[in-house]
């Protein structure tokens, strides 16, 4: 069972990995062994005896060491040793195009580093960037520097890549700059198939009106802000470019479309990279061959020039099944799925011919992005088959759309922590070779057996250990280890297994074994605990906004640039500085609201959404009204109520959409144990409690009626996030008061 958020584990007493060397001397005197015996069992058996384990003394490293490097086919560091990514995506693709600052922490940064992801795939967005020509948002700029800050503190590299789906959202897309969509852009225009968006990526490729010299200088400013960053993967240069009018050649000839290939998205790469280099010359910049690569076409880019300096080849794979036969968060489930695993061992030998022939290292950058566990585990199992590393969409996303199908994230709020998917995180943080000391030759993790099984030719002229990241969530009892052609040197409990080849070896083999049995170690407290509402009707409690003043606005679809709604006229004469709720009734449409704090809420037609505006100051408030499709909406301001009180809302799941239906606000007047009386109907929701001291404790799935205990609240802000699940819409009632 995963921990409510085991993130935060302490350390683990009692977690013993039983070490056991086996040299060929030995091997030969026992003969055919196993060693998979306990070790008293061990040291009980005359003639086998462990090598103590080896405690270094600080003078090698252990995590991968930056700067990374590519050797090859691989990605080394700064000690020699070969690094495997396992890494998450952080993308955020609705403005402010970066996430919400409360939302990405260091506590996240230390939580990713626990899980045992060595990675960040960072999205910045041209739009975020460079909003109007020639003015640079600094302020974004110093926002994405803090997460990569952040990672690099925690020993997670970051590889910053240049997103965009489609191009731009007047083209149904998102992520460059209207003013840099050159063409005539027609009402509904479709992303990636069309005129209109041919033109404008051809107008990008070939310079038109300077605007390829623009998203060079882009990206300048954004690897000046990165260069001094000791943890970077590596720069992804621009994500899955379209292929504008030559898409029908690259979707379906058999050779790809060479002359697109290396004749256009090649020397625009080039031209990218050049201007990375004019700020950062070591750090690697990673090639994206155009987006029909995904579903299985060739690429046909050719080895970097040397302007580009360290490169690398970065390439994502999506079943094209999934978009012939979609069934999105089911894809195992829909017809056709069979044919996934011969088309995306294509994609994968694809992108190892295209990477040999470049003379880079291979990045598997991205897959996922759905719930279905069957497709991701098949996914992993591919990378590891084929010795790459690989970047999971995602951790948090907020808004997937466009591009997005299904639910990828780790959470179902990206805003609050509780709403963790523990199975889909106790899949993807699994056991692996981390950094090898020499050349990795097979992997293959085993999650029913908890077995890793890892080869490697040792290089002996490489001082730091072999490290294995062992997974607690894999192994929360502990594991042993059998290994030929090396000695374990870490401590016991050792969350990485570090390993040094015996002299002379030429193959290692390690088994790491989870232990079964006994008792696990305990884990923090968990989910809210939830009882049965009482028997007896209670006291009817004030709502949360009561009547007052309205603001009503229409809007048409505006994902570009949603709507500044000022809610200033409707604001109650509060003190200044006392915290602001809102609330907004959708009589159509379907979209979000972001409040000051570039915190979302998702909201669709007839919905009701509540939303934590923050202190009242002197302007008064405002917030954004993204509308993916138009509608109206009316919005109420109130000031955060006191216990009891009452907030009645509806919400529309959208499988897109990592996000809350609503933040209920509330002030704790004074220490106590509290309460929340939850009706629901139409469908489950989560209830996330956000305590006043920040911490965020597991939030609990609520299909019918029931009482959480919010447990002991200490004095000042809290809150409640209402995450809307599966069903066609949820309609709620929230009655929080004191327990006594």
């Amino acid at each position: 069972m995963v921990p409510a958020d085991p993130g935060l584990e302490p350390g683990l007493p009692g977690r013993p990995p039983v070490a056991v060397t086996r040299s060929p001397r030995l091997l030969a005197a026992v003969g055919v062994l196993s060693v998979v015996a306990a070790l008293p069992a061990c040291l009980g058996r005359p003639g086998l005896r462990p090598t103590p384990a080896e405690h270094p003394s600080g003078s090698g490293a252990v995590l991968p060491v930056g700067p990374l490097r590519p050797d090859g086919r691989w990605i080394v560091d700064a000690t020699g040793r070969v690094i495997t990514i396992h890494g998450l995506q952080l993308a955020r693709k609705t403005a402010p195009y970066h996430a919400p600052p409360a939302s990405f922490s260091a506590r996240d940064a230390a939580r990713l580093r626990r899980w045992g992801f060595n990675a960040v795939r960072l999205a910045w967005f041209w739009k975020g960037v460079e909003p109007e020509r020639g003015r640079i948002d600094r302020g974004y700029v110093a926002e994405l520097d803090r997460v990569g800050a952040l990672l690099a503190r925690h020993d997670v590299f970051t590889l910053l890549e240049a997103h965009q789906d489609g191009y731009n959202e007047r083209l149904g897309g998102a992520g460059f700059p209207d003013w840099a969509t050159i063409g005539e852009v027609p009402p509904n225009a479709a992303g990636l198939l069309g005129e209109p968006s041919w033109a404008a990526f051809e107008s990008l490729y070939s310079d038109t009106d300077g605007i390829g010299t623009r998203f060079g200088e882009a990206w300048r400013v954004m690897a000046s802000a990165f260069s001094d960053n000791p943890r970077m993967l590596g720069y992804d240069l621009v994500n899955e470019p379209g292929a504008g009018r030559s898409s029908a050649e690259c979707l379906g000839a058999p050779g790809g479309c060479p002359g697109f290939d290396r004749g256009v998205l090649q020397p625009f790469q080039d031209g990218l990279a050049a201007a990375v280099r004019t700020v950062d010359r070591r750090t690697i910049t990673f090639y994206e061959p155009n987006i029909f690569h995904d579903v299985g076409a060739p690429s046909r880019l050719g080895p970097p020039p040397a302007t580009s300096g360290p490169s690398g080849f970065a390439f994502h794979a999506y079943c094209i099944n999934r978009f012939v036969n979609p069934a999105p968060d089911r894809e195992s489930h829909a017809p056709g799925y069979s044919i996934c695993d011969q088309a995306d061992r294509r994609t994968f030998a694809n992108a190892a011919a295209t990477a040999a022939g470049m003379g880079v290292p291979a990045l598997f950058g991205e897959f996922g992005d759905t719930e279905d566990l069957v497709d991701i585990r098949r996914y992993l199992d591919l990378a590891d088959e084929h010795l790459m590393g690989w970047i999971y969409w995602g951790y948090k996303d907020w808004d997937d759309d466009p591009g997005g199908q299904g639910s990828g994230p780790l959470f179902d709020d990206s805003d609050h922590d509780g709403t963790l998917r523990g199975e889909k995180l106790a899949l993807l943080s699994r056991p692996y070779a981390m950094a090898t000391a020499g050349t990795p030759l097979t992997t293959r993790f085993d999650p029913e057996r908890r077995t890793l099984a890892y080869e490697y030719s040792p290089d002996h002229s490489v001082t730091a250990p072999t490290v294995i990241f062992t997974a607690l969530l894999t192994n929360p009892r502990g594991y042993r280890v059998e290994v030929e052609g090396a000695r374990v040197v870490s401590r016991p409990h050792a969350t990485y297994l570090q390993l040094r080849a015996l002299p002379g070896a030429t193959r290692v083999s390690v088994r790491v074994v989870g232990r079964t049995g006994g008792t696990p170690p305990p884990s923090r407290p968990g989910t809210l605990r939830v009882s049965s509402p009482p028997a007896a009707p209670l006291p009817v409690v004030p709502a949360a906004v009561g009547a007052g003043g309205t603001v009503t606005r229409t809007c048409a679809a505006n994902a570009g640039a949603p709507d500044r709604i000022d809610l200033a006229t409707v604001v109650p004469g509060a003190p200044h500085g006392r915290r602001l709720i809102g609330r907004m009734t959708a009589t159509g449409g379907r979209g979000s609201v972001t409040t000051p704090d570039a915190v979302p809420v998702a909201y669709g037609a007839g919905d009701t959404a509540w939303f934590d505006l923050g202190p009242s100051g002197l302007s008064g408030p405002a917030v954004g009204l993204l509308c993916r499709v138009g509608g109206s909406a009316t919005f109420a301001v109130g000031t955060e109520p006191v216990p009891p009180v009452s907030f009645t809302g509806r919400s529309t799941h959208n499988r897109n959409v990592a996000a809350a239906g609503s933040r209920l606000a509330f002030r704790v007047p004074r220490p106590g144990r509290y309460r929340a009386e939850v009706s629901v109907s139409g469908g489950p929701v989560r209830l996330g409690l956000r305590r006043p001291d920040g911490s965020m404790p597991g939030a609990p799935v609520l299909a019918t009626p029931a009482t959480v205990d919010l447990g002991v609240l200490s004095p000042g802000p809290a809150s409640l996030d209402v995450v809307p699940g599966p069903g066609a819409a949820v309609t709620w009632t929230v009655t929080i008061r004191p327990a006594g």
